[in-house]
């Protein structure tokens, strides 16, 4: 499994993917649903309301103004024959300051 990096800047915030196309056309499916949860950091929160677009979850994230750092992001997927599949993500909060 890969697991991709994001990198967000202090206090700023971006759109998280959790990328379930491969799981999809693996299994013969589609994505019904996604939960996102923080495994382990504190540099990062989840805010605003989770969306699925296709194949793809997507979620807030929202960097703290003061902690730099990584945060393992866990993305679990239920998909339309209700198999679950897990997807991570490690977010690192940077300071864009030289």
């Amino acid at each position: 499994m890969k697991i991709n990096t994001v990198e967000v800047p202090l206090g700023d915030s971006r759109i998280g993917y959790g990328d379930f196309s491969l799981s999809a056309a693996r299994l013969g499916t589609s994505l019904s649903s996604a939960v996102w949860s923080i495994e382990e950091g504190t540099s990062i929160t989840l805010n605003g309301t989770p969306s699925i677009d296709g194949n793809v979850a997507q979620e807030l994230l929202v960097a703290s103004a003061t902690i730099t750092g990584c945060t393992l992001v866990k993305v679990k997927g239920t998909m339309a024959n209700s198999e679950k599949v897990t997807e991570y993500a490690k977010v690192m909060v940077i300071d864009p300051t030289c």
